[in-house]
């Protein structure tokens, strides 16, 4: 099944070449990502040579993958995510196509 945010074809060729390891590319990856976050902090904009958000954007895409492939693995849907969604909306008193003060 799978999410469905990222081609279906390269995912399969993904899980295909790396399905015995996908959780540990997956802890990789939001480590990666995590760090990524740190480093946009802590420039606050102030970059001279590269800019930081692209690898921001670069680690959001890797780690998407990731999820995807696990997320398929483990027959995660997107019906599921949604679900986790609203228990997540509702904790907060969120509104569907609002916000909270809708």
């Amino acid at each position: 099944m799978g999410l469905t945010i990222i081609d279906k074809s390269f995912i399969d060729q993904c899980i295909a070449t790396f399905s015995d390891d996908n959780l540990d590319i997956l802890q990789e990856e939001c480590a990666e990502l995590i760090q990524a976050c740190s480093k946009v902090k802590r420039l606050n904009g102030h970059w001279s040579y590269s800019d930081p958000v692209e690898g921001l954007k670069e680690e959001i895409t890797h780690v998407l993958i990731c999820i995807e492939q696990v997320a398929k693995l483990h027959n995660i849907t997107s019906d599921d995510i949604n679900n986790e969604v609203m228990k997540k909306a509702k904790k907060y008193n969120f509104k569907r196509g609002g916000n909270k003060n809708d």
